[in-house]
């Protein structure tokens, strides 16, 4: 019979089937804990049932109130058990009953319910008993996280903050750098990410419990080794991508910068294997109001020499990330910093605006071919096809071009002769200052198209009756 074929009678045969062997079971190792011969017995019964209810339980909504509070509780007592065996059948059917993709109300009971039998806790200390180089107790583990992992994303009302706080300690436990790499590292970085993303009360747990200290302990790993192998590569991206999340709540910002991540960053930008994710850290401490401060950290700190060096970078994404960093540091230092900047700018001719120079025909071309394509397409369609072909990257550009030849003579008069007129530059940002994203800084956005518009209007009183 296929798991599909079961029916609700026949479901509800085995779960008191299971129920009657499990009390079966704990009353015989309560009051008879020496005759072994029939805890084997009994043991032997009850991993048969757990496997028959393991096959038959599937994740149909009307089958779920056969789940009865004695099932929760029988699961959770045999939890401990010494029987891995028991363990891995019971950590598989919790899956099955509480990580389905619909989460309706009977799924919230269910959940309630094992957290009353405080599962958490029992689950994490199965975690630390499993063998994570073994093919079977690995997947357990990584089951484990899962479970819990679903809980910690449910709404208030269903999980409190000690649950929440207790996975988070787990995960940053387990994530060890210092110790020789496995795949219980791998899993904690995998779901600190998932939790961190896109939820602000999980970012607040995650600076009540310190968490930035220890994140970023974590990644001075990274400044003598890099990773070799596509799973430490994976764990790598994970711990970025973490703090990427992190970055995006203001108080955790402030964190980063007192913890000293700012430095932390510009060292890890020596090394070429984790540069990417790195300049993906800074466009995220660097962006909006809040990253003023990074801002002038990361000239002071002498950072600039890192993300302008004299090789020249042609990478897609590289070029996004960059130009994007260089459009937060004009917008955010302040005199003296800007200043180094510039001289970024004028450094060995003025290569560096020479090299924007070719970036804007670069993107212009792809952009404007894009246009052309899907020019009968809708403005939304047409949008983000233009964002898939850079145009990002070329707003950045002109960005930087239209700010920075505001502020010398030698870099307006080298934009002057590369344009033909003022409207090419004069549309592309008008665009981007119009589609800012808000990121939940409505009135920073406001603020800064109304400092693109001033901008541009400076600009336009610079004539432009050269041709290239």
């Amino acid at each position: 019979m296929k798991p599909t074929d079961v029916s609700k009678s026949d479901l509800e045969k085995v779960v008191l089937n299971f129920n009657k062997i499990c009390i079966q079971y704990l009353e015989a190792k309560t009051i008879k804990p020496n005759r072994n011969h029939m805890l084997v017995k009994n043991e032997q019964k009850l991993l048969e049932s757990l496997k028959t209810l393991r096959r038959k339980l599937i994740p149909k909504p009307e089958y779920y109130d056969l789940v009865s509070c004695l099932t929760i509780q029988n699961l959770s007592s045999l939890i401990s058990n010494n029987s891995i065996k028991i363990v891995l059948i019971i950590v598989d059917v919790l899956k099955k009953i509480s990580t389905m993709d619909v989460l309706e109300d009977f799924v919230f009971e269910i959940v309630e319910m094992l957290l009353e039998e405080d599962i958490i806790l029992k689950l994490i200390a199965v975690s630390n008993r499993l063998n994570i180089d073994d093919k079977e107790e690995s997947k357990a583990v990584y089951d484990i996280f899962t479970i819990i992992g679903s809980f910690a994303q449910l709404g208030s009302e269903i999980v409190d903050e000690t649950t929440i706080h207790r996975f988070m300690t787990f995960l940053l436990t387990n994530l060890n750098m210092k110790k020789y790499y496995s795949r219980k590292t791998l899993y904690a970085s995998e779901f600190l990410n998932i939790l961190l993303q896109d939820s602000e009360r999980n970012r607040y747990m995650f600076r009540k419990i310190n968490g930035m200290v220890s994140l970023l302990k974590q990644m001075e790993y990274y400044k003598k080794f890099v990773p070799e192998t596509s799973q430490e590569e994976e764990l790598m991206n994970h711990m970025f991508s973490s703090l990427c999340s992190c970055l995006v709540s203001g108080p955790l910002r402030c964190s980063f910068l007192k913890l000293n991540g700012v430095e932390l960053m510009i060292s890890l930008l020596e090394k070429e294997k984790i540069f990417g994710v790195v300049l993906k850290v800074l466009t995220y401490a660097f962006y909006g109001p809040n990253g003023e401060d990074s801002c002038n950290r990361f000239v002071d700190k002498e950072g600039l020499k890192n993300i302008f060096p004299s090789k020249k970078i042609e990478c897609a994404e590289y070029e996004k990330q960059l130009t994007s960093i260089a459009v937060s540091l004009l917008r955010n230092c302040g005199g003296k910093e800007k200043g180094k900047i510039l001289e970024v700018f004028k450094a060995d001719g003025y290569r560096e605006i020479k090299n924007l120079l070719e970036l804007h025909s670069k993107y212009f071309t792809r952009v404007n071919l894009a246009e052309q394509k899907y020019h009968e397409c809708s403005y939304n369609e047409a949008f983000f096809m233009g964002i898939e072909c850079g145009l990002n990257t070329l707003q950045f550009v002109d960005y930087i071009l239209v700010n920075s030849s505001l502020m010398d003579d030698k870099i307006k008069q080298l934009v002057k002769l590369f344009f033909q007129d003022k409207d090419e530059l004069n549309l592309i940002l008008l665009d981007y200052a119009q589609n800012l994203p808000d990121d939940g800084l409505k009135e920073w956005k406001y603020q800064e198209r109304q400092k693109i518009e001033v901008m541009l209007k400076r600009f336009k009183q610079t004539s432009f009756n050269n041709k290239r």
